[in-house]
């Protein structure tokens, strides 16, 4: 998660304590129920907060939807950090960002489809570029990066172009999740993760 300031009130702590309730159950309710099943009066009894509590944190159920989609963002580019530093060719280290970025959609249940596809929508229908969004693109530039300090990397193909072909294949991935009943995701990704090393490492890396 990112770095925040820590509260410096009781009030401030308190409010803070409230709204992570109310995200946290919001999360829970998506993921058991989906997200357009849930009504905020739910929301409200499993957070244990008053219905007018709620629209004092969040102007919206949308609003939280935002939040829970940038809390998973910052997964996303945790998960690029830890790939990115560990040590291992660049075929391995794409290998393993799909394979446990699919495991992770996977196991957190069948409802998480809606949830992860109303997240995908939502970021569409925005079509903003969040700072931690620029930071997912970060992560994976220097993925790249490192695979050219490496000497795995093909050279004829700018970094950027390279780690958009990453980012675009694992939105693909996320997106037929989301909408495609019984989508495969762990063996589809273990495919995809492949097909996209091909396309990015050395042929004398590739073996």
């Amino acid at each position: 998660m990112p770095l925040v300031t820590k509260p410096s009130t009781r009030r401030e702590r308190r409010r803070l304590e409230i709204r992570t309730r109310i995200l946290e159950a919001a999360e829970q309710r998506f993921q058991a129920s989906g997200y357009h099943s849930t009504t905020v009066a739910e929301i409200c009894e499993d957070a244990d907060v008053a219905y007018k509590t709620f629209f004092n944190h969040f102007p919206s159920k949308h609003d939280v939807l935002n939040e829970i989609e940038a809390r998973g963002l910052e997964t996303l580019v945790e998960l690029l950090a830890r790939v990115c530093d560990e040590p291992a060719t660049t075929r391995d280290r794409i290998l393993r960002f799909f394979g446990e970025a699919a495991n992770d959609a996977d196991a957190a249940g069948p409802m998480n489809r809606e949830l992860l596809a109303e997240m995908i929508h939502s970021a569409h229908v925005r079509g903003d570029e969040s700072a931690q969004i620029r930071r997912v693109v970060a992560e994976m530039e220097r993925l790249v990066q490192i695979g050219l300090d490496q000497g795995d990397v093909r050279t004829d193909r700018p970094v950027e172009t390279l780690a958009e072909l990453i980012r675009g294949s694992y939105y693909v991935l996320m997106i037929s999740f989301g909408n495609l009943d019984d989508y495969p995701i762990v063996d589809r990704a273990r495919a995809l993760g492949a097909l996209v090393a091909d396309g990015i490492v050395t042929d004398g890396a590739s073996a």
